[in-house]
């Protein structure tokens, strides 16, 4: 069950963006005091974060509508108040409420990219897919 009030973070292990700032949420886990990590593929992830929600039948992330990871949410009262999706420095800072927080990863250029990677592999699939099927098609042999 998530805290009605604070901050909880969708995560997974298979996620590049996660990886990357996994000790920015080990350091938050560690301060805050309402800080959850939900864990979609792995409840051991990330690392020395106590309390971590497992959710690998992904009940939690559908019912918080998660497309990608990692998405910082804040709780008020139950319901979401508001929402960071993918590694935003500013984001992440004014959720948390932080002046200071942990510092990112040091390679922040990967990042942008990591949510494509996350839920585009379907979309990239499907591309492929329709694009070889639109290619011209000539006998063998000619």
């Amino acid at each position: 069950m998530l805290n009605p009030d604070g901050l909880a973070v969708f995560v997974k292990r298979a996620c590049p963006a996660c990886k990357l700032i996994e000790p920015v949420m080990q350091r938050a886990a560690a301060d805050l005091k309402a800080f959850q990590v939900v864990s979609q593929d792995d409840p051991k992830f990330p690392s020395r974060v106590a309390g971590i929600v497992d959710d690998r039948e992904l009940d939690h992330s559908w019912l918080n509508n998660i497309e990608f990871t990692p998405t910082l949410v804040r709780f008020e009262g139950g319901r979401e108040a508001e929402r960071v999706v993918g590694w935003d420095r500013d984001g992440w800072r004014r959720l948390t409420g932080r002046t200071n927080p942990p510092k990112p990863p040091k390679d922040e250029r990967v990042l942008p990219h990591a949510r494509w990677r996350t839920v585009g592999s379907i979309r990239r699939y499907i591309l492929l897919i329709l694009m070889l099927g639109q290619a011209p098609r000539t006998p063998l042999g000619r």
